[in-house]
């Protein structure tokens, strides 16, 4: 009976290691089982405005497609919880993989001397729809 426990124990920990390296190394890559659209959030005045400062967004910076014609750029209202990654992720579901700091170097580039890890709810911010 005690050479089964060892054993049983043994294994437990060989799988638990084998299951700690694995989640380090390769991770999980969740995917939304539906695309939320970070807008859908916003009560309806807030919409009517976003579509303004969409047109605004258009006029103000004409050259933005001229920095990048990898994306497209809409302004999007924070709601309490939001990050610059999961709104980008959820702008944008079927981009490949892409390196984080890409990510926050355009949305810095769109947003000049704002802080991507301090964004502020309730206040809008440009982000970037990639091109497929």
């Amino acid at each position: 009976m005690e050479f089964i426990k060892k054993v049983v124990l043994t294994l437990a920990l060989i799988l638990f290691v084998i299951s700690i390296f694995k989640d380090l190394t390769v991770g999980t890559i969740i995917q939304p089982s539906e695309s939320v659209s970070v807008q859908d959030n916003m009560p309806r005045d807030k919409e009517m405005d976003n579509k303004d400062n969409e047109e605004k967004t258009e006029n103000s910076f004409p050259d933005e497609q001229a920095i990048s014609d990898r994306y497209t750029v809409t302004r999007i209202m924070i709601q309490p919880g939001d990050t610059v990654l999961t709104i980008i992720e959820t702008i944008n579901p079927n981009i490949p993989s892409m390196e984080i700091t890409q990510l926050i170097e355009d949305f810095k580039t769109l947003n000049p001397g704002v802080n991507p890890h301090q964004i502020i709810p309730n206040e809008s911010y440009l982000f970037p729809i990639y091109d497929n």
